[in-house]
């Protein structure tokens, strides 16, 4: 049996055929044939005929290669689900002996053995193509997000609630826009031909507002009661103003 075999299973809808072809040297499993000018590879014209068991067998195989031709077609929601389940890093659950009770139990990121290099085929534009709307440097960002700032610690907390205040700053800046902007998934909530307004979650609000009553203050860079009060009344009309719509 050859490749082309392999594709006539496929279009007859033969699952058996298509797992003993599979076991054959002589077939590619990613290998492609030009059909009605299309070039496709086995699972693509598996999913497009409707074959999901061959499609299921066919993902089974971790050989088959998916990246190239999915990842034009997805979010960056979708990107970031894709490549969470295939980082060269994972987390495991590693105990202190010396402690020995449940909370001494804490995530510790190590090596994956068995990736199957999607990350690196992401990074690499002449393997990964993606959508042009997203940026690769915005869903490597929300990767690191995801297993680096989102994780707790034994109680639960947010890293970025715990640690040192410099270190959160640094995770912050590599992770926000502008340092403290991050942004939302969806389309721009406004677009013209001069500008692009987009839904932002602001990180550095309260320390703008702290830090400038500060400044202004006789303190020495510290709030005194009057410009604390201050802060609270300013913090207080951004809020009503944004809960308004305003």
């Amino acid at each position: 049996m050859t490749t082309s075999d392999l594709f006539a299973a496929i279009s007859n809808g033969q699952p058996e055929l298509v797992l003993t072809a599979l076991k054959l040297h002589d077939v590619y499993v990613n290998g492609t044939k030009l059909i009605n000018r299309v070039l496709y590879t086995p699972l693509m014209l598996a999913a497009e005929l409707g074959k999901a068991d061959i499609v299921r067998i066919l993902l089974a195989r971790p050989e088959t290669q998916v990246n190239q031709y999915v990842a034009p077609y997805l979010s960056a929601s979708g990107l970031v689900y894709m490549l969470s389940k295939d980082l060269p890093i994972m987390t495991i659950e590693e105990t202190d002996f010396e402690v020995r009770d449940e909370l001494a139990k804490q995530l510790v990121v190590v090596a994956n053995p068995d990736h199957q290099f999607s990350w690196a085929a992401f990074l690499d534009p002449s393997v990964v193509q993606v959508n042009d709307s997203i940026a690769k440097e915005a869903i490597a960002m929300q990767i690191v997000d995801l297993f680096v700032a989102n994780s707790k610690d034994k109680h639960n907390r947010s890293v970025l609630a715990t640690a040192d205040h410099s270190v959160a700053m640094y995770l912050k800046r590599q992770l926000y826009f502008g340092h403290r902007y991050e942004i939302a998934d969806g389309p721009p909530v406004h677009q013209s031909a001069t500008s692009v307004v987009v839904q932002a979650t602001d990180h550095g609000m309260y320390s703008q507002v702290f830090e400038d009553y500060a400044d202004a203050a006789d303190g020495g860079g510290f709030l005194n009661e009057d410009k604390f009060l201050s802060c609270i009344q300013t913090l207080h009309n951004v809020t009503s103003a944004l809960l308004d719509g305003k």
